[in-house]
């Protein structure tokens, strides 16, 4: 695992005080050294980090109040239709609609949408599965790396 991060597995064991490197347990939490550095691809940097609250929703009726055939069903406040994989709402004050963000445990995501429930540091990710929507719940405190935005393409 260490390589892959591109660090030793003693810088690893030191940093997280593991008496065994060579022993993880699932589930376990790591520190990387650096990591806002290493998980991007390169050309991509971190403007900023922040932590944020996160629940999950659908282009759905209990999400959005809309049915498919409604005006506006899965188009998001910048007018792009909502996609797995890379659309989250966000408080435009906190993260700019266009930005990409890192989610810890999430991966690279772009801020396409808002809602009235997402203020500050909270993010909406969204999830064309209803049952994994649910599923997801409310995870709080979740590393955020917001990428700069020089280096941005839509």
């Amino acid at each position: 695992m260490a390589a892959s991060f591109n660090t030793k597995t003693e810088t690893l064991a030191q940093l997280n005080n593991l008496p065994n490197a060579n022993v993880l347990k699932i589930d376990q939490e790591l520190q990387i050294p650096n990591l806002e550095r290493k998980l991007l691809q390169p050309g991509l940097a971190v403007k900023n980090v922040l932590n944020a609250d996160l629940t999950a929703y659908t282009a759905g009726f209990e999400s959005t109040g809309k049915h498919p055939g409604d005006p506006g069903y899965g188009v998001t406040a910048s007018g792009k239709v909502v996609q797995d994989h890379q659309t989250i709402a966000v408080d435009p004050s906190v993260i700019p609609i266009g930005t990409k963000v890192y989610i810890e445990g999430i991966g690279v995501r772009v801020a396409e949408d808002t809602g009235g429930a997402i203020v500050g540091n909270r993010i909406d990710v969204y999830m064309s599965d209803l049952s994994a929507a649910i599923q997801f719940g409310y995870k709080k405190n979740i590393k955020v790396y917001v990428l700069d935005a020089s280096q941005q393409s839509a």
